[in-house]
């Protein structure tokens, strides 16, 4: 909640706020997919550590869909 204040008392400009809120929107369920093993942890029988790297091998894919629907969206 405090970085969307502190960009625009950085850059001055509201633009640049709302492009910064509609990432971060965006980003969030993208950044998300690290968790998502962990939601089966238990049903599947993993390790711990295999589902922090099954995580960890999920984030790329958030990061790549994070790009694409920016480009997309915005």
């Amino acid at each position: 909640m405090l970085v969307l204040p502190l960009s625009y008392l950085e850059h001055g400009d509201a633009e640049s706020s709302f492009l910064l809120a509609r990432s971060i929107f965006i980003a969030v369920p993208g950044s998300l997919c690290f968790f998502l093993p962990f939601l089966f942890i238990e049903r599947v029988g993993t390790s711990f550590w295999f589902a922090c790297g099954i995580g960890c091998a999920l984030l790329p894919l958030g990061y790549v869909a994070h790009r694409f629907l920016t480009r997309v969206l915005f």
